[in-house]
């Protein structure tokens, strides 16, 4: 996934994100980027800079991702819920998917979310949420 030329990125500490021109939140994680509360509040910060209290549908590659601190995860399961109308996540590989979507099963977030390994897939699945 990549920002297209008419679009200006916008590169914080986790990721470089945009938002397309059907209005849907992108974002690509940094590679081995530290995932903290602190880094995720400034994420978060700059999406409610942008949206107000709008909720977003969200496509994010997570492939580079680091595995969040514990205090950032229960962070983020606090404040997504109020960002987020839905989430597509990318994935780099079908078994990095099942694992995810095990988990989803286990600890389903109270807004529609799925894996992808698809960029296409991913948008069109989203369609449905805008």
């Amino acid at each position: 996934m990549r920002p297209p030329g008419n679009v200006t990125p916008y590169d914080i500490p986790l990721s470089t994100m945009w938002f397309d021109e059907q209005g849907i939140f992108c974002s690509i994680a940094k590679k081995n980027a530290s995932i903290t509360k602190e880094a995720l509040e400034d994420s978060f910060n700059f999406i409610r800079k942008h949206v107000g209290e709008k909720k977003i549908c969200w496509i994010g590659d997570v492939t580079h991702a680091a595995f969040p601190t514990k205090e950032a995860r229960e962070y983020a399961g606090e404040e997504t819920p109020k960002l987020v109308q839905a989430l597509a996540i990318i994935v780099n590989s079908e078994i990095s998917k099942l694992v995810a979507n095990a988990f989803l099963r286990v600890q389903k977030p109270p807004y529609p979310t799925k894996m992808f390994t698809n960029e296409k897939e991913a948008r069109e699945w989203l369609q449905q949420y805008l």
